[in-house]
Order: structure tokens, then sequence, then C-alpha cells
């Protein structure tokens, strides 16, 4: 028998070792769910940094590159070698095809203005956790 393994406790107390009722399991039930609560607003959460913004651009579709390309004097091997793209790649997105945001971040540090390589760069630089 149950009561004999423990001396300390009589036939009296066998109703405090029962299963509670429904209506306990409703208060535990509540009881857990206000302490999750709190937990949740206690606990702290990471600052989120926004997520920087891409600066403009001033070089992102192929007739802007090659116009820049003619206005630099550079045939396609030397203007796209700048920026380790073959002459075949580079023909391709001067033809029309879409340039990839890193290839354009690469183009405007490599052709753009000093403040458009600093923009570019401050994003380049800036953390996201």
């Amino acid at each position: 028998m149950l009561v004999s393994s423990f001396p300390a406790c009589s036939d009296d107390d066998i109703d405090v070792l029962e299963v509670p009722a429904k209506a306990d399991e409703t208060k535990t039930q509540t009881i857990l769910h206000k302490l999750d609560e709190i937990a949740a607003m206690t606990e702290t959460k990471p600052s989120a940094k926004k997520i920087p913004k891409v600066p403009k651009l001033a070089f992102t579709t192929g007739p802007e590159l090659k116009a820049l390309r003619t206005k630099l004097r550079l045939n396609q091997s030397e203007f796209w070698r700048r920026i380790q793209v073959t002459q075949s790649g580079g023909s391709r997105y001067e033809s029309g095809r879409n340039v990839p945001k890193p290839v354009a971040l690469l183009l405007n540090l490599a052709y753009g203005t000093e403040k458009q390589a600093m923009a570019v760069m401050e994003y380049l630089r800036t953390k996201v956790e």
C-alpha cells in the first residue's frame, strides 16, 4: 500500500495525494499563463537597428554604363576588369541584362564621385543585427 511506504502518512492524508479537481487545473493554467506574460514583459529584447537604405546609385542600367565607359575612353576589358567582371559579362550588362546589386555597388565605388563612393561605403559598413 502507498501509505505504508510513507510512515508519516495516515489514511486521512490520502485525499491530499489525489489528482486535483478540474477547477484547480483551470486555476493552475491561469496562473501559468500570467507567469508567462510577466516573463515575456521582463525579457530584454535586443535593440533592432534599421536596415540601412541603399544609397542612390549613379550607374545601374546598361546604357548608363556604356555611356560612362565611352566617356572614360576605355574598352570593355579595361572598364570591367577594374571590378573583376569579364569583358563578356560586362558586354551583357551593357546590352540590357539586369546589373546585380553587388556589381552596381562596385561600379559606384570604382567610377562614382567621392560622395557617391562614401555613401556606398557607409551602406556596406553599417552593421545589421
